[in-house]
C-alpha cells in the first residue's frame, strides 16, 4: 500500500523509503560540489577599483531635497544607523566594534583629513576602501543616501 503509514513498529513504508533515499542523494551530490568547489572571496582592492570605476559624480546633479535641514536630517540618520559603529558617534573613531573586527579606522574629525569637498567625500563613501570601508554605492546605499551622508559628515562632524 504505497503512501499509507506503514503499521506501527514496522519502520518506514516503501515510499517514505524511496523520499529519504533521494533525499539522501541530494546531500551526496550537494556535497560532493562544495567539496569540489572552493570559495574565494573577490579581492578587495578589486572590488573597491570596480566601485570606483562605477563612480559619476553627474549621477548627483539630479538630488533635490526640500531644505537643507532636510539633508541633514537625512544623513545624520543615516551615519547613525551605518557609520556610527566603525566611525563612533562623533566621527573620532577608536571604536570596539571596529577594533573588534581589527580593522584601523580613520577618524572622520582629524586636522588631516583627506576629503574636503563634498564630490571627495561621496566618491569615497561609494567606493569604500581597500583597508575595510565598504563599497556602499554598489548595491548597499542609493545616491541619495550617501549625498545626505556625505553632507553630514562635512556640514555636521566637521563644521569647526
Amino acid at each position: 500500500m504505497i503512501g499509507r503509514a506503514a503499521p506501527s513498529g514496522s519502520g518506514p513504508g516503501p515510499l517514505a523509503r524511496a523520499r529519504l533515499a533521494l533525499r539522501a542523494a541530494y546531500l551526496a551530490a550537494a556535497l560532493a560540489a562544495c567539496e569540489e568547489h572552493e570559495f574565494h572571496p573577490p579581492d578587495r582592492d578589486a572590488q573597491v577599483a570596480e566601485a570606483d570605476a562605477l563612480y559619476r559624480p553627474a549621477a548627483f546633479d539630479t538630488i533635490q531635497w526640500p531644505d537643507s535641514a532636510a539633508r541633514f536630517t537625512a544623513g545624520n540618520e543615516l551615519y547613525a544607523s551605518t557609520c556610527r559603529k566603525c566611525h563612533g558617534p562623533t566621527g573620532e573613531a577608536g571604536t570596539e566594534y571596529a577594533a573588534a573586527q581589527g580593522i584601523d579606522v580613520p577618524s572622520l574629525v582629524r586636522d588631516d583629513f583627506p576629503y574636503d569637498s563634498i564630490d571627495d567625500v561621496r566618491r569615497r563613501v561609494f567606493a569604500g576602501h581597500p583597508e575595510g570601508m565598504p563599497t556602499f554605492g554598489v548595491g548597499k546605499l542609493s545616491l541619495r543616501e550617501i549625498d545626505a551622508v556625505a553632507a553630514y559628515l562635512l556640514e555636521g562632524l566637521r563644521s569647526e
